[in-house]
């Protein structure tokens, strides 16, 4: 899971520090959402394999499926498995996901918000003009 941390968590929860017990039902809520959204919605390519010709690396990437996708192709994964995976995946709605994830964000923003006690506008930062010589 830290390999997503950036690409995923930061990019849904941000940098703030949570940590009354709040915001973690609420993070929890929000990583619930987000990953029924990220296994069930987004595809992602996997790498196959890389070629090297002198210092050129190129790589090869399969097609672009989701995890639940790559789950239920597979040969080895036993059918009930498949079978529970088809019927979550029939009853999730994209809509009260988005919904779910949303909501959880602006509640986290709002206590993050109410934590500030000092606020920095931007722009306001000091700036020398002219030029410097020696």
């Amino acid at each position: 899971m830290e390999e997503k941390n950036n690409s995923i968590i930061r990019k849904f929860v941000g940098y703030d520090r949570h940590d009354t017990q709040e915001e973690v039902n609420l993070l929890n809520r929000l990583y619930k959402a987000l990953h029924l959204l990220v296994n069930w919605f987004l595809p992602s390519q996997k790498l196959l394999h890389k070629e090297r010709t002198g210092s050129h690396i190129t790589k090869v990437y399969d097609q672009a499926q989701t995890p639940c996708a790559r789950m239920l192709a597979r040969m080895d994964v036993p059918e009930e498995t498949k079978k529970q995976l088809r019927s979550t995946c029939a009853a999730l709605d994209l809509t009260s996901l988005h919904h779910e994830i949303l909501h959880c964000q602006e509640h986290l923003n709002a206590i993050a918000k109410r934590r500030q006690s000092l606020v920095i506008n931007g722009g306001s930062y000091a700036s020398v003009s002219g030029e410097f010589t020696t």
